[in-house]
């Protein structure tokens, strides 16, 4: 009976083992992939972002990419380039082409994806092929039918030499009818990421403020711009910056433009006052309607909007070529 009692107990045992085991599931690493932090014109830099490894341990990760949606491994693949890191960047890239890329990561049960991020490498960003009258040198970058300065405006003379008034009493700005300009916060440090803020008087003056052959665009050319990048509800977030550096999260932005925005803030026409640094990219056009300076401005968001403001207002300034 004894016997018996042992067997059967054993038995239970095993059958308690193997219902275990036959519990236990077969899981896919889970992932999502990190947004494009880098982009030139034939790279990006995105990566991954492990958040399990599923039911065995993560044999390879890295990202994949293709012309087409949805790509895997056996398009293309790439893992990080240093160890223990989770960027990758991918090289060799082709401009006017639309990419698809995804992260990846494998183990013994299989591979899993990442979300899905689409860019396009559009354009020719060249560095340093134009000087403003100061000697400040700028990149350019060729949109559609369109030549645009790629970084904000920093000149501190008109074109013809003058000088610009560099006014900071917020007082003395409110009451300006001439043009000026300054640097936010009055901070000189800003004007060399962010560009210098120009109220609208020095944008029109006949002096000029962009370098020859460069001028600042008409309302026409900025919506030509935004047309081209598929209209308003869009194309803020293919002119912005990727990432957070300068950007104050969050920043949806692609920068598939290679127009690189940066959210260079404004100062308030009434009593001069500073807002909105790392938050909202403010640019002058030349036009006017009604009686008001029309400007263009890109917030968090994928959304370039129109408004007009006060002359008064400090704001960037990009130029166009004639």
């Amino acid at each position: 009976m004894k016997k018996k009692n042992k067997i059967w107990i054993f038995s239970f045992i095993i059958m308690g083992l193997l219902f275990i085991s036959g519990c236990e599931k077969d899981e896919l690493p889970t992932l999502t992939t990190i947004d494009i932090s880098k982009m030139t014109q034939s790279s990006i830099t995105c990566g991954v972002n492990l958040i399990s490894k599923g039911s065995d341990y993560v044999k390879e990760f890295g990202v994949c990419w293709g012309i087409l949606p949805s790509p895997t491994i056996a398009d293309n693949k790439k893992s990080p380039d240093i160890f223990l890191s989770d960027l990758v960047t991918i090289t060799g890239l082709s401009s006017n082409t639309t990419y698809y890329v995804r992260a990846y990561a494998t183990n013994d049960v299989g591979t899993a994806y990442g979300n899905e991020i689409s860019f396009t490498l559009w354009l020719n960003v060249s560095d340093l092929n134009i000087t403003d009258v100061v000697g400040y040198p700028y990149k350019t970058v060729k949109i559609g039918m369109q030549t645009w300065m790629a970084e904000n405006l920093m000149t501190t003379r008109y074109n013809n030499g003058d000088e610009i008034p560099n006014i900071t009493d917020r007082f003395d700005w409110q009451d300006l009818t001439t043009g000026a300009y300054c640097n936010y916060d009055n901070v000189q440090d800003n004007f060399t990421i962010y560009g210098r803020l120009y109220n609208f008087y020095s944008v029109v003056d006949p002096r000029k403020l962009c370098p020859n052959g460069w001028h600042v665009p008409t309302a026409t050319e900025w919506n030509t711009l935004i047309n081209y990048l598929g209209g308003n509800s869009i194309a803020g977030s293919k002119l912005k910056d990727t990432g957070t550096v300068y950007w104050i999260a969050p920043n949806i932005a692609t920068n598939e433009s290679g127009f690189r925005a940066l959210p260079g803030g404004d100062r308030w026409g009434y009593q001069g006052q500073f807002h909105y640094i790392k938050e909202i990219a403010h640019w002058w056009s030349c036009s006017e309607e009604n009686g008001w300076p029309i400007r263009f401005y890109v917030g968090s968001g994928t959304s370039i909007v129109t408004d007009g403001d006060d002359k008064n207002c400090g704001f960037s300034v990009r130029c166009i070529k004639d």
